[in-house]
C-alpha cells in the first residue's frame, strides 16, 4: 500500500495508520518539496503522478500497488488512476478536489501565506502526539517557498476526465463532511458517473480526518482494501 501526502504535510502523516495496518505492507511516499522529497522541485500534478507510477512497477510485487492519498495525495491518485491504472490494484482518495475553485490564484496566495499557521493549528486541535509535533513543525519550516501557490494552482486545474472516467480501478472516493464544497462535488461526481467508484461522505470530518478519527479512518481501509466493502457508517454525497 503506498499512502501520498497532502500539501505541506510529508509522510509521517500517515503514522496512525502505518502503525496500526502492518497486514497491508504500508510505504508513505513523499511528493516533491516534501519530507525526502524537499529538495524535488515540483512540477505537475501528472509529473508527479508519473513519477509514482514509476516508483510503484520499480519496487511493489508484481509492480501493482493499493493507493491512498489525501488532498494533493488524492488528486495524485486520481490523476494516477486515470492515466496509469496498470499500477494501481485498488484506491482511497479523501479531501481530493476535482471540479476546479474560484479565484483559484488568489486563494493559493493566501493559502502560502497561511498554511504554517493553519497547520500548527491543526496540530494543536487535534492533540497530536509529541513525535507527530516535532515532524510538524520540521516540515513547516522547510516549506519552499511558492510551492503552495504552485500546487494550488494544479490542484485547481485538475478535472475528472474521460480516462478516469474509463478506469477499470476499484476506488473508494471520500470526503469529510465539513469540508469545502467543492471537494463535496467531487465525491458526488465521481460516484454518480465513475462505474467504478463508490462516493461517501464521512459524518462530522474535517479535511485531515486520518488524525481525526484515525481508528475509523483504518477501518474503512481495511474494509476497501482487504475486504473490497464500503463500511456502513459513511453517508452517501
Amino acid at each position: 500500500m503506498v499512502f501520498l501526502n497532502g500539501g505541506g504535510l510529508s509522510g509521517w502523516m500517515w503514522r496512525p495508520q502505518i502503525l496500526a495496518l502492518p497486514e497491508l505492507d504500508a510505504v508513505a511516499l513523499d511528493l516533491p518539496c516534501h519530507g525526502v522529497s524537499i529538495d524535488r522541485p515540483w512540477d505537475s500534478i501528472p509529473a508527479t503522478a508519473a513519477m509514482v507510477a514509476g516508483w510503484i512497477r520499480a519496487n511493489a510485487t508484481g509492480g501493482k500497488a493499493h493507493v491512498v492519498g489525501l488532498s494533493l495525495g488524492g488528486v495524485v491518485g486520481l490523476e494516477l488512476a486515470g492515466r496509469f491504472p496498470e499500477v494501481v490494484d485498488r484506491l482511497v482518495t479523501t479531501g481530493a478536489l476535482g471540479v476546479g475553485m474560484p479565484a483559484a490564484e488568489t486563494v493559493g496566495w493566501l493559502m502560502e501565506v497561511t498554511t504554517p499557521l493553519a497547520l500548527r493549528m491543526a496540530g494543536r486541535l487535534l492533540q497530536l502526539t509529541a513525535e507527530d509535533r516535532v515532524s510538524l513543525a520540521a516540515d513547516i519550516g522547510r516549506m519552499p517557498k511558492g510551492f503552495m501557490r504552485h500546487a494550488m494552482r494544479g490542484v485547481a486545474g485538475f478535472r475528472i476526465t474521460p480516462a478516469l472516467l474509463a478506469s477499470p480501478v476499484p476506488a473508494l472516493v471520500v470526503a469529510g463532511a465539513r469540508e469545502y464544497r467543492g471537494i463535496r462535488q467531487t465525491v458526488a461526481q465521481l460516484e454518480a458517473d465513475w462505474p467504478q467508484a463508490e462516493g461517501r461522505i464521512v459524518p462530522k470530518a474535517r479535511h485531515a480526518w486520518n488524525w481525526e478519527y484515525p481508528d475509523r479512518f483504518n477501518e474503512m481501509l481495511r474494509a476497501w482494501l482487504l475486504a473490497h466493502r464500503v463500511p456502513d457508517w459513511l453517508g452517501m454525497p
